[in-house]
């Protein structure tokens, strides 16, 4: 039982540890060669969002919607696979039943 708890324990500390890793994580997704870049932190908030000026017309409205969507959400995903890969190397020899 204290072995358990003491794998609990240290499991939320490596936990706390990925998330301060975390907060200084930035990725970036780029679409269109370039015309439209999104950066997200660990956290998931968006940092900075660029759409080049030659795209900023009504007729491209549609377009610019689209890749920005997908430009975020796999900005997202980038992040959701480095916390992945983070919390597995934290988790390393931790064997803890139910979990």
């Amino acid at each position: 039982m204290l072995d358990n708890l003491k794998q609990l324990f240290d499991l939320r500390h490596k936990a706390e540890e990925v998330k301060k890793e975390l907060s200084h994580l930035t990725v970036e997704s780029v679409r269109l060669d370039g015309q439209i870049k999104v950066k997200l932190t660990g956290e998931l908030k968006i940092v900075d969002l660029e759409i080049a000026p030659r795209l900023l017309k009504e007729e491209n409205k549609d377009l610019i919607v689209s890749n920005l969507k997908d430009c975020i959400n796999e900005a997202h995903q980038k992040v959701k696979s480095v916390m992945a890969q983070k919390m597995k190397g934290a988790m390393g020899g931790l064997s803890i039943p139910g979990l």
